[in-house]
């Protein structure tokens, strides 16, 4: 994520252009397997503050998408595509 978060930001700011100027990005990781082993389907992970615990404004969010957790998501169709791209069947 930090590849692709690189990539991201140094075509998107022009050299000597202030760090403001960096537009919000969105990074998404669609994974057949759980890669943070919590059996969620979706992980939306962000930035924060490790001494106050506040969400640091980067304007970058990294979502993980966890297709093995397909039967933990409620809706039936979000859970239907997640089934989809673990197995391929429809």
């Amino acid at each position: 994520m930090r590849y692709y978060q690189s990539v991201i930001d140094m075509q998107s700011l022009l050299q000597g252009a202030d760090y403001n100027e960096l537009r919000e990005s969105y990074i998404i990781f669609i994974c057949k397997d759980d890669y943070l082993k919590r059996n969620s389907p979706i992980y939306r992970i962000g930035e924060t503050d490790l001494d106050s615990g506040d969400e640091f404004p980067s304007k970058t969010r990294k979502i993980i998408v966890n297709a093995s957790a397909f039967k933990s998501e409620k809706s039936l169709a979000k859970s239907a595509i997640l089934r989809y791209i673990k197995t391929n069947k429809p």
